[in-house]
């Protein structure tokens, strides 16, 4: 929030950075003042018994691409609601139908999909989901993945990303739209009692900077194409560390060069870089 003596108003994020070190807080006093004040003041503002409430909400990568089998035209399905929040009930969902095109295009002129109709097929990666109804706009469907519930959950969580806008130009992965306590999209009974931490953050505070270290045993992220190693996000674009596979770091310029070295290892065992 910007404000000024005549007016306020939002100024929408641009880049997907969480907990920027200019950060803002708008804070909301019992008497409706308004205070602007660094995130980092945040502990000032609390007081003995204050109750805090975190958002650990986590949004599905909801955004799936794919083809209009009867007419072979490339679509992209939003998955908007679903009748039940049953981990093994995801085989219907609610769905927002776009033409070709990402979101680079704001939404409001994204092109309207070939006209669809009950028992079109839509193939969404590894998924084959099947139009049952319309649901009174050209854009917005029932479907059911012909898919069993491991199915489906696998085919979202490899060919899924986040719904996205245009005003955010570099392609958003999970870590940029879950916070570090958000809990998965949905909990099976045995999630939901287990006493054994699924998830794990380390925050570590530096001068002009705030490092975030996170472990998960959940949520794919499909910049991650190695499988051995660590990931750091930044501004600029995604570091891997690897062990024999060296370091690469991919630009979020997408015109920029991936850049790359190899592995230098002690040997013969190769445990430790050198």
């Amino acid at each position: 929030m910007q404000g000024h003596s005549s007016e306020r108003r939002m100024i929408a994020a641009r880049e997907p950075v969480q907990r920027p070190v200019d950060g803002k807080l708008l804070v909301v006093d019992g008497e409706g003042r308004l205070t602007h004040a660094p995130r980092t003041a945040l502990i000032d503002f609390l007081r003995p018994a204050d109750l805090v409430i975190a958002n650990d909400a986590a949004t599905l990568p909801a955004s799936l691409k794919g083809l209009h089998v009867p007419s072979g035209a490339a679509i992209e399905a939003r998955l908007a609601a679903s009748p039940s929040l049953a981990p093994d009930a995801v085989q219907r969902f609610t769905a927002v139908v776009f033409g070709e095109g990402d979101y680079r295009t704001r939404t409001e002129d994204r092109p309207l999909p070939p006209p669809l109709a009950p028992g079109d097929v839509l193939v969404l990666g590894t998924l084959a989901a099947v139009v049952e109804k319309l649901l009174g706009h050209p854009r917005l469907v029932a479907l059911r993945f012909a898919a069993s519930p491991a199915e489906v959950w696998e085919g979202i969580a490899r060919h899924g990303r986040p719904i996205q806008y245009s005003h955010v130009q570099l392609p958003l992965a999970l870590w940029d739209v879950w916070t570090p306590i958000a809990g998965p999209p949905v909990l099976n009974e045995k999630e939901q009692t287990t006493d054994t931490p699924d998830h794990q953050v380390a925050v570590y505070d530096f001068e002009s900077f705030t490092c975030v270290w996170e472990h998960r045993r959940f949520a794919e992220n499909h910049a991650e194409k190695h499988a051995v190693g660590a990931y750091y996000y930044g501004t600029k674009g995604t570091l891997h560390v690897g062990w024999r596979d060296g370091w690469t770091f991919y630009p979020a310029d997408s015109n920029a060069p991936i850049r790359h070295e190899n592995s230098q290892l002690q040997e013969p065992d190769g445990h430790n870089l050198k």
